[in-house]
């Protein structure tokens, strides 16, 4: 007869992330266990492979006034060509915002959009932010670990290098998520209200030696 494992079995700690499939959903971050929200969406396809073709070089930041009924957002497309696939971005950003802002009660943001080709995030760390939406609109998405996927001790002690840092960060046999593109991350900070030594983990994936591009909008609370 097989032997019947006694040994205590350790319970597994509840997720502090959350996945929706609506915008509303966002809302979501604002409950005190959850560290992370992603918004699951998807894109018009022609958009999408318009975004992909974007060159190199784009980099603005501005401050957004939401209070508006329709937030102005011209400020972070400057200079680039006319079209619908452009004004369908825009006014995606300018949904954004103001979804966002409704979710963390701001009555202005910070926003950026940029192309990003470097490795400078590549470390797993959290935000001093309240709270920070990101949109990877082309190329690899953010990642993020739920935090009972943390090892937080590892992540305060030093290493070696990123790469070894990153490697204890992780628990063994835990995974590594990645939004998708168009996908909606919300990522509570060490600054939001009772959230300091547990904020939101997250990193931006390597791509120098791969030759890829990311285009990436942020925006955080003012």
């Amino acid at each position: 007869m097989a032997s019947m494992d006694r040994s205590p079995r350790v319970a597994r700690a509840p997720a502090s992330s959350a996945i929706v499939r609506r915008g509303d959903g966002l809302a979501t971050i604002l409950r005190p266990e959850i560290n992370v929200c992603v918004w699951r969406r998807a894109l018009a396809p022609r958009l999408l492979e318009w975004l992909a073709q974007l060159g190199r070089g784009l980099v603005h930041d501005a401050a957004c006034d939401v209070s508006a009924a329709r937030p102005s957002v011209s400020d972070l497309f400057a200079g680039l060509p006319d079209g619908a696939e452009a004004r369908a971005w825009a006014a995606d950003v300018a949904s954004l915002a103001t979804r966002f802002a409704g979710v963390v009660g701001a009555p202005s943001l910070r926003a950026s959009l940029a192309t990003v080709v470097t490795d400078k995030c590549r470390k797993l760390h959290s935000d001093y932010k309240r709270v920070r939406l990101v949109c990877t609109y082309a190329g690899p998405g953010t990642e993020w670990l739920d935090d009972r996927d943390v090892d937080r001790d590892a992540l305060r002690r030093q290493h070696p290098s990123i790469e070894a840092a990153n490697a204890r960060v992780v628990r063994r046999g835990a995974r590594v998520h990645r939004t998708g593109a168009g996908d909606v991350l919300l990522l509570k900070g060490e600054l939001h209200a009772g959230n300091e030594g547990r904020g939101a983990i997250h990193r931006s994936p390597p791509i120098e030696l791969t030759g890829e591009r990311r285009l990436v909008l942020t925006l955080d609370m003012l």
